[in-house]
C-alpha cells in the first residue's frame, strides 16, 4: 500500500491531505502536453502530479530537504460520479511502494488541495498545491488533522488562527482554541530565513506555504510521535449555515474504529446546518453502508471568521467537533471544509472529516 510514516492516528483532513491546504494554482502546460496539477505534504515528503489526460505520478521521499525518492508512482485516474478521483498504479520503482494494480481514492479541488486515501490501512495523507511560496502577509484558520500520541484530546489545541509576516518571514498563531471552543492564547512557529518553492523550515518545524492563504505544519519532523499538523484554510465569512446546503464528498477518520478501517470515505447531505454523513462501500457506485452519521453546526463564524463550533452524533450522546469552512475555494465556487473534534464513540479519541461539494 501507500506507506506515510507519520499517519498512524491521522484522521483529515483536509480532506480534503490534504492535507493540508493550498490557495494558489501551481499548473503547468507545455506546448505540446497536458495540463497538470502539483501538490506536496508533510511527513516524510509526497509529492503528486495529476495531469489533464488521466494520468498521474506520485513520488515519496524520506524528507522535504532529500534530493532522492524512496519511490515512484505513475497511474491513471479517473473521477467518479461520487467526486472521488480514483487511482490505479501502472508501473513503480524505488522500494517500499505500492504494488501495480493497487487502487486509491482521493480528493481534489484544483490547484487548491489534494487528499490520498489508499484502498486499505488508516493513512490519509494531505497535499498542498506545491511551488510558490508566500509575497504578501495572509490570514487564514486551521484545525489539527494529526496529534501528539501523549497529548489529552479534552485539553489539546485543535483550532486556531494562523497569520504570516512576510516581511519578516514569521508564521504565528494568534488565537489557539480547545474542542470546546475556548481560546487557549497564542502560539508561536518561530521566525524562518527563507522559503523555496513553498517549503520552510524552522528548527524541527516544516511548513508547506502557499502563494495565497493557506498551510500545512509539522510542528515536529524529527519525531512524528510528538508531531501535530497544523492543516490552514483561508480566512472568509461563513455567515449563514444555510449557506453550506448540499451534497459533499469527504474523508472521515475515527479514531476510535477498529485499526484498518479508521479512515473511510462518505457523502455528506447538509441542509439548514445539520450535515447526514454516510460511509461509502463503493465510491463508483456510490453504494452506501452502516449507519449515519449527524453533524449539527452552530452558530457561524464563532469563535471566529470562517470557524464554526458543532456536534456530531451516530446515535448516542453527541459530541464536541470544530469546523473551518472555506465557501469559495481558491475562487473555484466550490465549498471545502475541514472537522476536528471528540469521536462519536467515545470522547477521549479523535475525529476528522474533510469535505468538499460536488
Amino acid at each position: 500500500m501507500f506507506r506515510s510514516d507519520y499517519l498512524r492516528t491521522i484522521a483529515m483532513t483536509l480532506l480534503l491531505g490534504v492535507a493540508a491546504v493550498g490557495l494558489f494554482a501551481a499548473c503547468s502546460k507545455s506546448s505540446d502536453g497536458p495540463t497538470s496539477n502539483s501538490y506536496s505534504g508533510p511527513g516524510s515528503k509526497w509529492d503528486t502530479t495529476l495531469r489533464s489526460d488521466g494520468t498521474f505520478t506520485i513520488v515519496k521521499y524520506a524528507s522535504p530537504s532529500a534530493t532522492t525518492a524512496d519511490f515512484t508512482v505513475d497511474g491513471t485516474y479517473t473521477t467518479t460520479t461520487t467526486g472521488f478521483k480514483r487511482l490505479v498504479v501502472t508501473t513503480v520503482s524505488g522500494t517500499g511502494g505500492p504494488a501495480v494494480g493497487e487502487v486509491a481514492y482521493g480528493l481534489e479541488i484544483p490547484g487548491y488541495v489534494f487528499a490520498l486515501k489508499p484502498l486499505s490501512g488508516d493513512q490519509l495523507i494531505p497535499m498542498v498545491i506545491s511551488g510558490a511560496c508566500p509575497t504578501a502577509d495572509f490570514d487564514a484558520n486551521w484545525v489539527i488533522v494529526n496529534k501528539d500520541d501523549a497529548a489529552s484530546l479534552a485539553t489539546l489545541d485543535v483550532a486556531g488562527t494562523f497569520h504570516y509576516d512576510f516581511a519578516s518571514v514569521t508564521p504565528t498563531l494568534p488565537i489557539k482554541y480547545d474542542v470546546n471552543g475556548t481560546s487557549l492564547g497564542a502560539g508561536t512557529v518561530g521566525t524562518g530565513t527563507s522559503c523555496a518553492s513553498g517549503i520552510m523550515a524552522i528548527d524541527v518545524v516544516d511548513l508547506y506555504l502557499t502563494n495565497s492563504g493557506g498551510a500545512i505544519v509539522n510542528t515536529n519532523r524529527t519525531d512524528s510521535t510528538k508531531s501535530n499538523f497544523i492543516f490552514a484554510f483561508k480566512q472568509t465569512a461563513i455567515t449563514t449555515t444555510a449557506s453550506l446546503d448540499g451534497n459533499y464528498a469527504g474523508l472521515v477518520f475515527f479514531e476510535n474504529s477498529t485499526p484498518g478501517s479508521q479512515v473511510a470515505p462518505v457523502k455528506l447531505v447538509c441542509s439548514g446546518g445539520v450535515c447526514t454523513g454516510t460511509e461509502l462501500s463503493d465510491v463508483v457506485a456510490g453504494s452506501t453502508t452502516g449507519p449515519n452519521v449527524t453533524i449539527t453546526l452552530l452558530t457561524p463564524d464563532n469563535p471566529g471568521t470562517g470557524l464554526v463550533l458543532g456536534t456530531i452524533s451516530n446515535g448516542g450522546t453527541a459530541k464536541k467537533i470544530v469546523c473551518m469552512i472555506d465557501k469559495n475555494a481558491a475562487s473555484s465556487g466550490k465549498t471545502i471544509g475541514s472537522c476536528v473534534g471528540q469521536d462519536p464513540g467515545d470522547a477521549t479519541k479523535m475525529f476528522n472529516v474533510l469535505f468538499t461539494s460536488i
